[in-house]
Parts: C-alpha cells; structure tokens; sequence
C-alpha cells in the first residue's frame, strides 16, 4: 500500500439477515419465506445459480434440514455483474444472504451508498424481533497490495484514505483507527490478507445493525471471496458463521438488557423484606395483621418463585453464551492479539465479558433468593421476627461509574469493609487514580503524610480506597506508603505510575512487575563496578489475579477517556528501579541494565522502594503496575509529555479492573455448591 497510484475497484455490498426461529420452527419458517420473496422479487433474483442443487424459492413447508444446517434456496439475476441470494440454515438459526456487485469500474463511494439504499428498501418492514441482526460488509479491491497492516505502516496511509472516502455516511467517530487482519491464503505466491472495520455509527454491545467495509489486494480476489462469499460448495463461509455467531450473543446482550429484570425484581423484593421487618408484629389490630400478613406472604411467595425462574433462565444463557464463544473461534481463525484490535476480534472478547457478567448475575439472584427463604418467618405468624439479610444491592457496571463525581448515575454507593491504598509518585499519575473514585473525599493528616479516601464501586464488590503522592524517589515510595497503612489498614497496595520502555512494548502499554531489580546495589572498586542487583517480589495472590486481568483484555474498557488508536496490551514481566533518569539506550545505565537485567522491560524510580515498604507489613497484597510513556529508543520531549496522561490513565484503568476482580471475597455460591457437592 507504499505504492502510488492504488485505486478501490470491483465495490460490492454483502448483507446478511439473521433471524430468530421463533417459538416453532414453521413460524420462524414464514418469516424467511416473507423475506426472501420481498427480497428476490425486487432485486429480480428470479433463477437458480446452476452449481447448486437447490430450487429458486423456498418450499412452503419448513424444509431445514434433519441436520439443522444447510442451503435452503439460492437464486441470481442473469447478468455480466453478480446479483445471487441464498437462505441456509445453521443449527437453529436462518439466514438470508445476498450479494450485490455491480460493475467493477463503478466508483466505489457511489455504488456503496446505492447499494445500501437498494438493501433497506427491500428489507423495509423486517420485524426487528424477528431478525436477530444484520450485517453489511462493503467489499472493495485495492489495485496495489495493501502491505503491512500494522499502525504506522501503509495501512494509514493510502488505503486508509480511500476506504474513508468512499464509506456511507453515518459513521463512528475514528472507526478506521481498529481492523483486524485475517489470513486468505496464499495468492500465487504471497500470502493474502483482508483487513475488516466496522464503520458504525452504532457501537453499543446490543447493536443490532452492523456495517462492516473489508479491503483486499486485487492479487487475492479469489481468496477474499471464498472467505466472504462462497467455496462453490452452497455453505457458509468462515466468515458469514462468525457474523452469525455474533449476532447470537449480540442478541443475548439485548435479552439481558443489562440486567433490568433482575433488579427490578431484587429491589422490589428488598422493598418488600423492609416492610416486614419494619411493620411484623406491630399491627393494632389482629384482623388487620392477617390481611396483611397473607398479602405479604403472596407477595413474597411470587417474588421467590420470579426468582427462582430468572436463575433457570440466566444460567442457561450463560451456557449458550459460552457456546457461542467457542463456535465464534471455531468459525474463523484470527492472529494472537494482546488485545481486541477489530471487530471480528472485539466480538470474542464481548463474549468472554458477557459472561463474566451473567456469572455476576446469577450470584446477586442467588443471594436474593437466600433472602427471600430467610423472610418466610415473617409470614409464618409464629411471632419470631429474624434479624434479616436484605438482597444485595447491585454495584455500579464500569459504563455507569463516569461522572458519578459530579452528582451523575444511580447514586449509590461502595459497599463498605475492604480498604486497599494506591500510590503514585506524579500529580497526572495521581489525578489519573483520582478519576475513580467516588466522593466525598475525605483528606487524613499521618505524621504529615496526607492522603485522600473515596470510595470505588465494582461489580464484585466495593473497596474505600486511600490514594497518595510520593513524589519522586524509591525512599520516597517506600516511606509514604508506610505512613499511610500504619493508619489506614489496606488490604492491598497498589503503586500507579508511568515507566519508560526498554523492549517489548510500545507507549500506552501496562506493565506488571513480577519482579523489580534495584540496579543501583553494587560494589565500586578501584578496578571496576559490580553490581549487586536486590530483588523484591510482589504478593503471589495479587499477582496471580494480575495475569487473569491482563490475559482477558477487558480493562481496556475502564480507560478514561477512551484509548486514542489500538487498544493497549498488558504485559507481566520484570522492571527495573534506580534513582537515575535513563535518556538514552546506549548510555552508561542503560548497558549496565542491558548485561545484568536483560529481562527487564521498563525502567522506573520508586517501584523497588513500594514493594520495600509493602514487605515490612506481611499479610498485605502489593503490585506495581506502570503505563509506558516513553522508549529508551527515539525518544522525543513532546512526545513523552503526550503519553504521560494517556499512561497513567492506562494504568489505573488495570488498577481499577483488578481492584474489581479481588474484590469478590472467596466464597462458594449455590450454583458452585452443587458442583463441588458431586
């Protein structure tokens, strides 16, 4: 894509309809049917492509396969372009699919929009409860190879341009900043690469509608449409079964609808419980207490049984997400990423967060549940009223914690008891932590150490966290940070900051020390210097929990505000501390880290100080976590005081979401109970 004079050829639009079965499959059956007249008939697909033995209508009985997957129907329009349409059905799901190429010189931003324009009016009128999504890919060849699709390579330049120039209007804001490059297989003699976006405007987890642009060498035609399109063989492609997949969980994510079923039921019985403990065995008159006692009760009967319902619901799509997971990576083959890069990849990772929190769910109905039996008591009339546990009020969703500092969201706050202390050693790296928290903050004066505590919600559980600033240094470091748990008490210690980077990362990446080295130790003798590298460690369990967040990818999510170009990886690997500022990667620190600390990939002033300070209180959790701001290689003054802030916002984004992940105290629920009972 280095090369001039490249241009968007042969435009084509793939759309897919996804439907839902519907309660038999005869009803999901006639919505097919109904689609798929409105659709050949207006686009004139009225004969069958010869290759496929299959009709040019759909039967008027359901005709799915005993299997549950097959073609069902295909049809084109005789012309020089391709104009086909197909109907399979895949294990409980039916699809529609049409391809629309005109001719290959037509401009590309023209037949885009015309092409779309022509798909909406024949889908007019679908029921939006009946498809389960649709998903527009907008096809173009590139006349030159489109060369390597890493950032800063030819994929931000040429390429780039044209696709943005031609795409349909509306679009998300920086949609062409996230691809993912997925394999075709050799062409000729090079190996051929497509390059997927999703164009928006809409972006939300439950979005029904999706438009896609994919972008090939015009070497790899052949490739990109055994890919997109069709093998010849009348089945699905890798990729229309990922979009399939897709829209499966998008539509569990819509279902789910964050919960709203759940809580409406759990606050309703909170409410309920409220009443008992406040009116049982104070009402004047005896008849009075019958009537309302057997009202209660009915109520409270219903609830539980809506309760009970809902965990039987819940867990049964929680194992339908996590099927929907693996059929995704079974469907398509994507490379090894850090991070979700792009939209094909952003959807495995949506189903891997879609169902942490259904798991979610199901403890907060699971404690209700617990709830509801424990206030039968109340409407036994045996007299006993029981001290009881209200159902447990649901933390804030990362999505809903922003701008709870100034009075926006539900309000609610922290569940209280567990406490954890964060360090940092800069003003952006302390306004960076400070972000989150809830407030009102309160200040708190140890020996002359000052610190602040709020609060910070979670799905798992809440936390009153101490933050503080050490300024510069590894005493510094190591000093506050006793101060502050001599009267704070945490449980955990977090130091947040940024680092420079040595090797294996780029700016904006999370770097977890498993080990930090103290590269100023060492002897000085007359003859040379020899270095005694210290070495402390953080606490395993804390670190343990470090590797989970960091192979999952879903803190990213947290970052405030969101991260500008590719999503930043975490890594959990060694850092090196000192006292000196290492500016360049051929000065004298620099090789003496290079000979005795090779496996560092950062370099930091205060993180062997924290962990110092962290040994003195055993018992105690501690981690340091650094975003990488600048590189020992090519480094530039404007841009590491660009990076600073996006940093340390990186970083405390992985604080946050590991704060979230020990926050869970380890417990065994009902649903784990059974299966460790077996």
């Amino acid at each position: 894509m280095r090369q001039q004079g490249g241009r968007l050829t042969a435009p084509a639009l793939l759309a897919h309809a996804f439907l839902a079965a519907g309660p038999s499959p005869d009803a999901g059956w006639s919505h097919l049917q109904s689609l798929w007249h409105s659709i050949t008939r207006r686009l004139r697909l009225d004969q069958p492509i010869p290759s496929l033995a299959v009709a040019a209508d759909l039967p008027l009985d359901c005709a799915v396969p005993g299997a549950g997957i097959g073609l069902l129907a295909a049809a084109e329009r005789r012309t020089a372009e391709v104009w086909q349409a197909c109907a399979w059905a895949d294990h409980g799901l039916l699809c529609l699919s049409v391809m629309m190429a005109p001719p290959r010189d037509t401009p590309c931003g023209r037949a885009w929009t015309e092409l779309e324009e022509a798909w909406e009016k024949v889908t007019a009128g679908s029921a939006a409860g009946v498809v389960l999504g649709e998903a527009r890919v907008f096809l173009s060849l590139l006349s030159a190879p489109h060369g390597d699709p890493r950032p800063g390579a030819g994929v931000s330049g040429q390429a780039l341009s044209l696709v943005r120039a031609a795409t349909p209007a509306p679009a998300a804001d920086g949609w062409w900043q996230h691809w993912d490059t997925v394999q075709l297989g050799l062409s000729g003699d090079q190996p051929g690469e497509a390059l997927i976006w999703e164009i928006g405007p809409d972006t939300g987890d439950d979005r029904r509608v999706r438009r896609l642009a994919a972008l090939a060498p015009a070497s790899a035609e052949r490739e990109l449409d055994h890919f997109l399109w069709t093998r010849g063989d009348g089945q699905p492609t890798s990729l229309t079964r990922h979009l399939g997949h897709a829209a499966r969980l998008r539509y569990q994510v819509r279902v789910y609808d964050g919960g709203r079923a759940s809580r409406s039921i759990r606050d309703e019985l909170s409410s309920l419980i409220a009443d008992l403990s406040g009116g049982a065995g104070h009402w004047p008159e005896p008849i009075q207490y019958l009537v309302d006692r057997d009202w209660f009760s009915v109520r409270l009967q219903r609830l539980h049984a809506e309760l009970i319902t809902l965990r039987v619901r819940l867990s049964g799509m929680r194992q339908a997400v996590d099927v929907i997971g693996e059929n995704m990576r079974m469907a398509l083959e994507l490379p090894q990423t850090r991070a979700a890069v792009g939209p094909l990849s952003e959807d495995r990772a949506l189903a891997a967060s879609f169902g942490r929190q259904l798991d979610d769910g199901v403890v907060l109905v699971d404690a209700a549940i617990e709830a509801a039996r424990s206030a039968r008591p109340l409407v036994s009339g045996d007299g006993q009223v029981p001290v009881l546990p209200l159902p447990p009020t649901e933390p804030l969703l990362p999505t809903e914690m922003a701008g709870r500092r100034n009075g926006q969201g539900r309000g609610r706050a922290a569940p209280p008891g567990r406490r954890a202390v964060i360090v940092t050693a800069l003003p952006v790296e302390y306004q960076a932590v400070r972000e989150y928290l809830d407030g009102p903050l309160t200040d708190h004066d140890e020996r002359g150490t000052v610190y602040e505590v709020g609060t910070l919600a979670g799905v798992r559980g809440g936390w009153h966290v101490a933050a503080a600033v050490t300024g510069p240094g590894s005493t510094n470091a190591g000093l506050v940070l006793d101060r502050v748990i001599s009267s704070f008490d945490p449980e955990v210690a977090i130091f947040v900051g940024v680092a420079g980077g040595r090797k294996d990362v780029r700016r904006g990446d999370v770097v977890v020390a498993d080990a930090v080295y103290d590269y100023e130790s060492g002897k000085s003798s007359l003859d040379e210097y020899q270095p005694r590298m210290r070495t402390h460690l953080p606490a395993h369990h804390t670190l343990q929990r470090a590797f989970l967040v960091a192979g999952e990818n879903q803190w990213q999510r947290r970052i405030r505000p969101g991260s500008p170009g590719p999503l930043p990886a975490a890594l959990v690997k060694p850092i090196v501390t000192g006292g000196k500022v290492v500016a360049h990667d051929r000065s004298e620190v620099a090789r003496l880290i290079d000979r005795y600390a090779s496996d560092a990939v950062a370099i930091e002033m205060e993180g062997y100080g924290f962990l110092a300070g962290a040994h003195l209180n055993p018992g105690m959790g501690a981690l340091v976590i650094r975003g990488i701001s600048d590189l020992l290689t090519g480094k530039d003054p404007a841009a590491d005081e660009y990076w600073q802030p996006i940093a340390s916002r990186n970083a405390a984004a992985f604080a946050v979401e590991l704060l979230d992940r020990l926050g869970a105290r380890p417990s065994v629920t009902p649903h784990l109970r059974a299966a460790t009972d077996q």
